[in-house]
């Protein structure tokens, strides 16, 4: 039976010639309860322009962009964070009843954790997917490839990640819906203090990156609750209207602004 040769091309991050995989963006795994709820498709936006644009799909974006080997260093992470998320259920907890709006988390392994998050931020940056479109620019994207290639976390400080999870208010008697499953692509980097945040949300989990100098961002609130290296992650608990970024990015689609 004839079979086609390899397209060989190059791997973004090990930059070698090989025959290359059809790679997640956002990682596979992270679309399974979006589409376990959603009967076999799950609900995208994106914004561009100030307008709010929602799709449904069948699966994630994915694209040429890594080699088998590659793609198995990034795998391992996965599998941690897929993991302690069942383990520990990291992501799926009810609003503190004392009215906090964090909720912590010990116990995390700093170098998976925070290659994990890294990965996924470098991907945004080389998708050639016009929905990934936050350029950080090359000095960034080259800092963080050789991050993920040297198995390298860095500090806490460098591209840290505020994780929230949000949640709808429904009607009186109706329980709360605690990570909506939906997905946005980060349409646009947005400024605070200085520094610049790339937000998207995964699986209906909110992640916001934060980019700058080491400097800046030591002196930022942002420091208190990006993953630390014992192990300590804060993950925010807010209501979706009161984000910016997700009431802009579908809010208005389902009737909340």
């Amino acid at each position: 039976m004839f079979k086609l040769a390899p397209l060989i091309m190059r791997c973004a991050l090990c930059l070698n010639d090989r025959d290359l995989c059809d790679s997640h963006i956002y990682p596979k795994f992270t679309y399974r309860r979006m589409k376990e709820q959603g009967e076999g498709s799950f609900r995208v936006f994106s914004t561009s322009g100030g307008k709010s644009e929602g799709e449904i799909l069948q699966d994630g974006f994915k694209e040429k962009l890594l080699c088998k080997e590659c793609e198995a260093r990034f795998q391992k992470w996965e599998d941690y964070f897929a993991r302690i998320v069942r383990q520990k259920k990291l992501l799926d907890f009810k609003r503190p009843s004392d009215g906090k709006k964090w909720v912590r988390v010990d116990g995390l392994d700093y170098a998976k954790m925070k290659l994990f998050l890294l990965s996924i931020l470098w991907r945004t940056q080389v998708s050639k997917n016009p929905r990934f479109n936050p350029r950080l620019g090359d000095k960034h994207e080259q800092r963080l490839r050789e991050m993920l290639l040297n198995c390298d976390p860095g500090c806490f400080e460098e591209y840290g990640c505020v994780v929230t999870v949000p949640f709808v208010e429904l009607a009186a008697g109706e329980s709360e819906e605690m990570r909506p499953p939906v997905t946005v692509t980060p349409s646009n980097v947005r400024r605070k203090d200085g520094l610049r945040v790339v937000p998207m949300q995964i699986d209906g989990v909110l992640f916001q990156y934060v980019v700058g100098a080491l400097d800046v961002v030591k002196r930022s609130v942002f420091c208190r609750v990006f993953l630390k290296p014992n192990g300590e992650l804060i993950v925010g608990v807010e209501e979706l209207t009161k984000i910016d970024f997700l009431r802009d990015a579908w809010g208005r689609t389902l009737g909340f602004t």
